[in-house]
Formats: structure tokens, C-alpha cells, sequence
């Protein structure tokens, strides 16, 4: 997405062996959740779901934001922030055929420095659908120049705009690939497509035969020759009206091309479909009328993922519609709260946080008016730099009211799991080796304790032999029981004289009786 002059608003699709010419001018698209008085720009639908993700920002095409709209029995639905959002400005998203990666641009804040260029990034789908953590692609691919409109394309190469020094002009069309030991190559694609002037936004077509770019003046073609792209031609009036057709998506055939156009009235930016290859059923149709009724189970689903979505940006609005008023809350702390007093807390991550929730293991069991649903989130967390993953497992409770179902109760639960253990061998003297009896009016309980090479193991009568594995010095804990401890104690002179097993906070003493 360029910032230049409105004049210079850019365009980049793609075009395969379909005409570039249309019978008919370019026609509106205008789903009515999606289509307004802002600037509506950059298309992108979801290979996997459906999803319409496009950017909005002001009439005058500033303060760019990515919002994602679903399709439902009534239409689109009211556009709202992806699970990934960032705090800087962020535009030109782009799936890949697989729809396991999107492409985007933003100037969000990285290992706590908040950005004032615009950067190339990837976010990856998680296995269970959802987003995982945001990356920004590393140099050469940006620069400390703006980043233009990311189009991974079938040749291998990633195609971009960029006003890093080395180019033909202020803004030109580059592409970047790996190369083996080399790392990423960038190059530029050359006077056949840049000029003294600028270009933003290229795009390849989906049989890679030909490209769709913006100049400064409007937008052109170019067919590929070899390695390279013919001397670019400019497009007819069907498609260049005023020069700010921008944002392009093509259809899976390359038959249609998506984009936007500032209209220069009320309506400000609207998106326009051109009929390049005669007509097809694109782009999707959503459902429109009356809705189609979701089951009691879909639309607690469907809820719910609307709360999570809601939280890493900090939409308030989202859990105040669908919390009851005597909603309860309990955190994974034990913490109760009203649904006032968990308002208050909800806000978007700090500056240097970037994080993103995936629900799994949905399940919903209705019981008239009252239901009860399961599920576990995903949380991933870039702590300035730093990758953290933490699961939850959710309990709600849903309530049947006129306005439909609202959440009444809702107690959290983290999912634990076991720290890394130490990888070196244990001290062979092995200290730690001896008798123990439990403390207090019985010495009649008892556990034996021995190393075996980078572990302990634990003998009491009766009872199986337990596994220990070293978290730090002296202190130990037994797979797959991540909630407890064993922590050894030593005299002054550094001997072990016994342990504690620590369980939440709470300690269960044992005096060492014999090596």
C-alpha cells in the first residue's frame, strides 16, 4: 500500500493467459458490512475458510488497519481485527494458494522498538487453524526504506515493492529468494517494469505468465520473457479511471480481478470487479436474506471464538455484548471476578507484546436454556524478542436470554507441563543417595533414593519406582507430574540431610536416616 500522493495509489495483480482488456467497465463490489464511508482496499479471502480479509482506513487512506469479515447465513459479518494484529499500521494482506501463510505489511513495534518504516511479514497457520506469532522477514528482504505489498509467487521468488537505495527510480518492483548458503537474494526487476519514477505493488499472475503493475500514471501489463518481464504496456479505460485503483486480487483462474478505487465521493475508496475472461462465480457469494440458524452448539462456537479473537487487541466491546451482567469469573490463579471488574483489566498487549490465542478441543454440551462448553487456548506470546507458548483449559457456562447466548461463568485452568531438565550427568558421589523417612509421628514410611545416570529414582514399598529429573541444583521433579517438587535440604557443612515434596505452595518434609 503506498502512502505517495492519491494520484499515485498503486495496483499490482496478477494476469495469466486470460485478455487484459474487459468488455464491460469495471463494476462495484459492495457487501453492505463491508462497504462504507472509509477507504476499503486490499482483498484477500482465506483459501481455507472464506474469510474476506481487506484493509479500511480514512477517506483520505490513512491509518491503515487489516480486518477480517466471515461469511454468514446474513452476509458478510461486521469486519473486525484478526487474532494477529499489531499496533502499528498494517495493509496489504496475501494468502498463499494454501492458505497456510498470510503476507503483510506493518510498522508494528519489534524486540521493543516501535518502527517508523514499513516492513514485510508472515504469519504461519497453527495446526489446529488458527494464527501463530506474526515474524518479520529478515534483511536483505527489508530495508530501512518502506516495504511494499508481499506476493510470494509460484516461481519461488517473493515479489515487493521497495524505496531502498540501488533502485532505478524512488520506488521500484524487487523480488527476494533463498538461495542455499546464501541466505536471501534480492533483486531488482529492472527498466522493463521501474522508472525514474514509482511502482508499489507487483503481482504475478497465477500461471506466472504475466504481471499487473502500477505506475505513478496508472497501471500496466508485462509478460514474462525467460527469466524476466517484457517492457511493461498501459491498461485501457475499463480498469485505469483516475489513476487510485489500487490493491488487486485476482481470482484462482486469473479470469477477474478484485481491487479498489477512491471514488472521490461520500463512498470514498469501494472495491470494483473487472471481467477479464467472461463471466465466473467470483468473487464468492455470501449468503444474504434471512439467516441461516446456526445450531445452539455453532453459535456457542462461534461466540467463542469471537471472545478469543477479541483479547491480544484488547476489544472491550466484544466480551462487554457477550458476558451476562452477573457473569463470573475465576482466572487460572483462583482470582474471581465480576464481569465489571474483568472489563477493566482487558486492554491490548503492552508496546513490545505480540500475541495470538487458538482455540482446540472445542466441546458443548446444551441442556435447555444452560450449556456447558470445554475448551483448551493456545497462547503464543513474543515477549520482546522472546517466544512463549502457554495452553489454558476453559470451562463456560452459557445462558439462553432474548438477546441470545451470553456467558455466565467462566473458570480457567492452566495447562502445566514439565520444565527442561538439566542435560548433564548427576555429581557421581551422587548425594543424594540414601534412606529417607517421612517427618512427623510415624517412621514407618519410608523411600529409598539412588542415581542412574542424569536421573534419581525414588523406591517406596509397594509402590512402583518413580522417576526424578533434575530442574536445577537440588531441586527435581517427576515427569508427567508437573504441579509438584522435590527439593533437597543441606546442613551447614553442604550435606543432604532430607527433602521436601512441594506441592502448590505446600510442603510435605522428609529427614534423610542412613546413605
Amino acid at each position: 500500500m503506498s502512502r505517495a500522493n492519491r494520484a499515485a495509489l498503486t495496483l499490482a495483480a496478477a494476469l495469466g493467459a486470460s485478455p487484459l482488456s474487459a468488455a464491460e467497465p469495471a463494476a462495484p463490489w459492495a457487501p453492505a458490512a463491508v462497504s462504507g464511508p472509509q477507504f476499503e482496499s486490499h482483498p484477500a479471502f482465506d483459501p481455507l475458510t472464506g474469510d474476506l480479509y481487506f484493509v479500511r482506513s480514512t477517506p483520505r487512506f490513512e491509518g491503515w488497519r487489516i480486518l477480517v469479515s466471515r461469511c454468514t447465513g446474513a452476509g458478510w459479518s461486521e469486519p473486525a481485527p484478526p487474532p494477529f494484529v499489531g499496533d502499528g499500521v498494517e495493509a496489504d494482506p496475501y494468502f498463499t494458494p494454501d492458505g497456510r501463510s498470510l503476507y503483510f505489511i506493518s510498522t508494528r513495534t519489534t524486540d521493543g522498538v516501535k518502527r517508523g518504516d514499513l516492513d514485510l511479514w508472515r504469519v504461519d497457520r497453527a495446526p489446529g487453524g488458527g494464527w501463530g506469532t506474526p515474524e518479520r522477514l529478515p534483511a536483505p528482504v527489508n530495508s530501512e526504506a518502506q516495504e511494499w505489498f508481499p506476493r510470494p509467487a509460484g516461481d519461488g521468488w517473493l515479489y515487493f515493492g521497495s524505496g531502498r537505495a540501488g533502485g532505478l527510480g524512488k520506488t521500484d518492483l524487487w523480488r527476494a529468494r533463498t538461495e542455499g548458503a546464501r541466505g536471501w537474494v534480492v533483486e531488482n526487476l529492472g527498466p522493463a517494469l521501474n522508472t525514474p519514477e514509482d511502482e508499489y505493488e507487483p503481482l504475478p499472475s497465477p500461471d506466472g505468465a504475466s504481471m499487473v503493475l502500477m505506475a505513478a500514471d496508472g497501471l500496466y501489463r508485462s509478460r514474462r520473457e525467460g527469466d524476466g518481464w517484457s517492457k511493461r504496456e498501459k491498461l485501457g479505460p475499463e480498469i485505469n479511471v483516475n489513476g487510485t485503483e489500487i490493491g488487486p486480487l485476482w481470482s484462482p483462474s486469473g479470469r477477474t480481478l478484485l481491487f479498489a478505487r477512491d471514488t472521490r465521493g461520500p463512498a470514498s475508496g469501494e472495491f470494483f470487479v473487472a471481467r477479464l475472461g467472461g463471466e465466473e462465480p467470483w468473487p464468492p457469494a455470501c449468503p444474504g436474506g434471512a439467516p441461516v440458524p446456526l445450531t445452539d452448539a455453532g453459535a456457542i462456537r462461534v461466540k467463542t471464538q469471537a471472545l478469543v479473537d477479541a483479547v491480544a487487541p484488547g476489544h472491550v466491546a466484544v466480551w462487554r455484548d457477550l458476558l451476562d451482567d452477573r457473569m463470573i469469573h475465576v482466572d487460572e490463579n483462583g482470582v474471581v471476578r465480576t464481569k465489571a471488574q474483568l472489563l477493566e483489566e482487558l486492554g491490548p498487549l503492552p508496546a513490545g507484546l505480540v500475541g495470538s490465542l487458538r482455540v482446540d478441543s472445542f466441546r458443548v454440551e446444551v441442556h435447555g436454556d444452560v450449556a456447558v462448553a470445554t475448551h483448551e487456548e493456545d497462547e503464543r506470546l513474543d515477549y520482546h524478542g522472546q517466544h512463549l507458548r502457554t495452553r489454558f483449559r476453559m470451562t463456560d457456562t452459557w445462558k439462553r436470554t432474548d438477546s441470545g447466548w451470553r456467558l455466565i461463568g467462566q473458570q480457567v485452568a492452566a495447562v502445566l507441563e514439565d520444565p527442561p531438565a538439566l542435560a548433564a550427568p548427576l555429581d557421581p558421589t551422587c548425594p543424594y543417595a540414601g534412606r529417607y523417612v517421612l517427618s512427623g509421628n510415624t517412621d514407618t514410611i519410608t523411600t529409598t533414593m539412588r542415581c542412574e545416570g542424569d536421573h534419581l529414582v525414588s523406591v517406596r514399598e509397594a509402590r512402583p519406582p518413580a522417576t526424578f529429573r533434575p530442574e536445577t541444583a537440588d531441586v527435581f521433579f517427576q515427569p508427567g507430574q508437573p504441579r509438584s517438587r522435590r527439593i533437597f535440604r543441606r546442613d551447614a557443612s553442604g550435606a543432604v540431610i532430607g527433602f521436601v515434596d512441594r506441592r502448590e505452595g505446600r510442603d510435605i518434609e522428609w529427614r534423610r536416616t542412613g546413605s
